[in-house]
């Protein structure tokens, strides 16, 4: 089990923001302090890694663009 707090610092985000995307993904938490299973962490960091993953991708696509 993981604490949301543990989640958040692992991922390099705030509480609320790892409390808004466990809702997000239907991981019932009511507070920091709730604990996950490790599933629900692992679905937690994969999600955000693919954003991450988008997110940079939209990068490089915009200073490519600019390049050019």
């Amino acid at each position: 089990k993981l604490r949301v707090y543990e989640l958040a610092r692992e991922l390099g985000m705030t509480n609320k923001e790892t409390l808004d995307l466990c809702e997000a993904l239907g991981i019932g938490v009511k507070s920091h302090s709730s604990s996950i299973i490790d599933a629900q962490a692992d679905r937690a960091f994969h999600a955000t890694n693919r954003a991450n993953a988008r997110r940079a991708n939209a990068l490089v696509r915009q200073r490519r663009s600019r390049r050019a």
